[in-house]
């Protein structure tokens, strides 16, 4: 059975398991005002969690699901073990996401803006493909900002769209212990 959970006006902190059992989605929702705090462990095996939050999204906390959909305001921090993932960060803030797979993964989306960084660091011999990967400046280019760093360890690193950095940013793409670019 699916899992909704919200918050209207503050945060919304999970700091045990969330399991949707069979079928299930997890969706967490805050609008208004608030950041989603991920904590403890969240989990739809074989199926799909979905974050939206109007402010970030943060914590170390494990989320496992066959497809991930992150959207943001203020910044996207995550773990994640997931074969197809969208992160897309709307206002300001970086994106820095660590996979953990053994299969391999695709990346749909992956964006950033307000001179925000992306950082994706992908971990298993299935390799990690990505589509469409931008920062979008925040009018006054500094070094530093709008940097793009996508890594793969053990696998292969395959851009299928475009990656595209603004203002003053710059794109590294690294495979390690195996694989191509």
């Amino acid at each position: 059975d699916d899992i909704t959970l919200s918050s209207d006006g503050g945060d919304l902190t999970l700091t045990t398991s969330v399991p949707a059992d069979g079928d299930g989605d997890v969706i967490l929702n805050t609008t208004n005002a608030g950041n989603v705090i991920l904590t403890g462990t969240t989990t739809a095996a074989g199926h799909e969690v979905t974050v939206n939050s109007v402010g970030s999204i943060s914590g170390a906390g494990l989320v496992t699901a066959a497809t991930v959909d992150l959207n943001a305001a203020t910044g996207i921090m995550a773990n994640l073990a997931a074969s197809t993932i969208t992160a897309d960060n709307s206002t300001s803030g970086d994106v820095d996401i660590d996979n953990a797979l053994a299969g391999a993964v695709t990346v749909s989306s992956l964006t950033t803006a307000g001179g925000g960084t992306i950082l994706f660091e992908n971990t298993g011999a299935g390799g990690v493909s990505f589509g469409t990967v931008s920062t979008t400046g925040d009018g006054s280019p500094l070094n530093g900002e709008d940097d793009i760093t996508l890594s793969s360890d053990g696998g292969d690193l395959t851009i299928t769209t475009s990656v595209t950095a603004d203002g003053d940013g710059d794109v590294i793409l690294n495979t390690t212990n195996a694989g191509n670019v």
